[in-house]
């Protein structure tokens, strides 16, 4: 699926502290062919925010390092995150980090996807995993053909 923009969007639930927090933000193409490595699209991209408290910046969601995470102003939902990829790419994987060191939760995210960064479709509608403690904390979402769009 050709998207330049993915956006995560938290409505209203995070059962484990009262902001949106977020790590990771990557988003896979596998490749063509037998031997191929998947690539991170995402790394080092741009970003923007619906908010964020002291030094916890969106920009952090790219910077490849779990231990750095964006965190939306307190107790202020729905919230957002999003990454500019560049240019239109194929996406077959996104995966979202939490915070390395937080217990478990639960946090409704929706993934939208855009090819100019301002008409949004949903990728993947309001889901609610449930986040593991930190060993793993990987939730993956499949990108499927977009479906309405959202903004």
């Amino acid at each position: 699926m050709p998207i330049s923009h993915t956006h995560i969007f938290d409505p209203n639930t995070n059962t484990g502290w009262n902001a949106a927090q977020l790590s990771d933000f990557e988003v896979f193409t596998s490749g063509n062919g037998s031997g191929t490595v998947s690539t991170d699209l995402a790394v080092g991209k741009a970003t923007s925010e619906s908010s964020h408290t002291q030094a916890y910046a969106s920009s952090n969601v790219t910077d490849g390092n779990q231990s750095t995470y964006w965190e939306s102003g307190n107790n202020a939902f729905p919230q957002w995150v999003q990454v500019d990829l560049g240019s239109a790419q194929s996406a077959s994987r996104v995966v979202l980090k939490l915070p390395v060191g937080r217990g478990a939760r639960d946090q409704t995210l929706s993934l939208l996807g855009s090819t100019d960064g301002t008409a949004f479709s949903t990728v993947k509608a309001s889901a609610t995993p449930s986040t593991p403690p930190p060993a793993t904390r990987s939730p993956s979402l499949s990108p499927r053909a977009p479906s309405g769009t959202s903004g």
